[in-house]
């Protein structure tokens, strides 16, 4: 068993400095991560599921907001070189959103975001658009 088995298999992971803080896993092994206002900086031990090694994320910057969309495409994050993480929300009740790579993108093309849904990104670096099927509907994003 690695330490990524521990940690996925674990009820949840807790900062031995201090008990309060914890991550409990979610029953598909994903570990949540949310909260409001403004984020500073965070620590957290990532363990890389191929090796079991520690992969340290130290004072990585977590950067949170919205995008209005139309129907033409826009560009909801720019490439970033060290991107760890993104995800993008549909927040919209009724109107469906499609996210792609480029400009390009088109409800043709893209992939489809029901409204409320999401889309992680885990280790891509390039940009993210995305495009309204109608109407003016928003996006919210995560990424550090």
């Amino acid at each position: 068993m690695t330490k990524f088995d521990e940690v996925r298999n674990a009820v949840a992971v807790a900062d031995p400095n201090n008990p309060d803080n914890y991550l409990k896993p979610n029953a598909d092994g994903s570990l949540p991560i949310g909260g409001t206002g403004t984020f500073g900086q965070t620590k957290v031990t990532l363990l890389d599921p191929t090796t079991g090694a520690e992969v340290l994320m130290s004072d990585a910057a977590m950067t949170v907001n919205q995008q209005a969309l139309s129907t033409a495409a826009a560009q909801v994050r720019p490439a970033l070189a060290n991107r760890i993480f993104a995800s993008v929300k549909n927040n919209d009740a009724a109107i469906n959103v499609f996210v792609g790579s480029s400009a390009g993108v088109t409800t043709a093309n893209g992939y489809l975001l029901k409204p409320g849904e999401k889309l992680d990104f885990a280790g891509y670096t390039g940009a993210i658009f995305a495009i309204a099927a109608s109407g003016t509907p928003s996006v919210s994003y995560v990424e550090w």
